[in-house]
């Protein structure tokens, strides 16, 4: 019996806030550079865990997680830089990780359409409706 395991080679400087991609292209058509938006997180191991996200909604620095039906205010240290690995507790032989395992990015030259205000007629009327009776039933 021959027990195969996978592992991501994960690493701090392949994650950044901004994504130069024109040294890649021979005759850019236009600037391609992207900005990180958001960084989806799993927590656990093969066998289970949790899944966050982590989105910076303004491209300004400010993050925030979404955890199930949570979010509260986060910072870059959680968001990107606690998110490439794990510990092993060699007492257990066990194997913790917390890693990002989807980065978005938006590209640069399109972030005030892509980031655009929303408007209520925007906002599809189910789910005005939704929201209106949930909030009819918290009070």
């Amino acid at each position: 019996y021959q027990r195969r395991v996978r592992e991501a080679v994960v690493s701090t400087q392949s994650t950044g806030e901004t994504l130069d991609l024109n040294e890649f292209i021979e005759n850019p058509t236009d600037n391609e550079k992207f900005s990180l938006f958001a960084v989806l997180v799993h927590s656990g191991d093969n066998h289970g865990g949790h899944y966050v996200a982590y989105i910076s909604p303004k491209l300004d620095g400010k993050w925030f997680k979404f955890d199930d039906d949570v979010v509260s205010k986060s910072n870059r240290t959680e968001a990107i830089e606690n998110n490439f690995g794990g510990s092993e507790d060699e007492s257990l032989n066990v194997r913790h990780c917390t890693n990002a395992y989807m980065l978005v990015y938006i590209k640069e030259s399109q972030k005030d359409d892509v980031l655009t205000n929303i408007i209520d007629d925007d906002i599809p009327i189910n789910l005005t409706s939704f929201f209106e009776r949930r909030r009819g039933r918290r009070r």
